[in-house]
């Protein structure tokens, strides 16, 4: 069966689809089939896989080396390179993380998400804002 896109983006190394159905896929080996089409291949071969653990997926944002996913329940999901905590982590506990709940407070309503280079921004619907990840330059405005 087909999937409908409804999101794309890339990181550095991935592409990441979103379907209509709420289900995550990344593009792989897309690096080794532009460059076989480079060197005369007639064939391009691209490798479409699913990602276990984001099922029921409403938002999405790529950043360089992270994901960070909103789900029809309301959950947080990070996955990727967790070095200053952009996963939601503390970096201590995993430098690289699979599909990972972020926790929020009680009744945290969540709205929207961002992933920047190494932090994460998630909105919820009261106006709050929550901030994650590196703040060397006060990306997270904590000072």
């Amino acid at each position: 069966a087909s999937e409908s896109w409804v999101d794309a983006q890339c990181s550095e190394r991935t592409i990441w689809l979103l379907a209509s159905s709420g289900q995550v896929f990344v593009v792989e080996s897309l690096g080794e089939a532009l460059d076989a089409a480079d060197k005369g291949s007639e064939r391009l071969a691209i490798a479409i896989r699913e990602v276990p653990g984001l099922e029921k997926i409403k938002k999405m944002s790529v950043g360089p080396t992270h994901a960070a996913f909103l789900d029809e329940s309301g959950r947080c999901l990070c996955v990727g390179n967790n070095d200053c905590g952009q996963c939601g982590v503390h970096p201590s506990e995993a430098q690289q993380v699979g599909v990972t709940e972020v926790l929020f407070p009680r009744g945290a309503n969540l709205e929207s998400i961002a992933c920047g280079g190494k932090h994460t921004v998630v909105l919820d619907g009261s106006g709050s804002v929550f901030t994650f990840g590196d703040d060397t330059k006060i990306q997270l405005g904590l000072g």
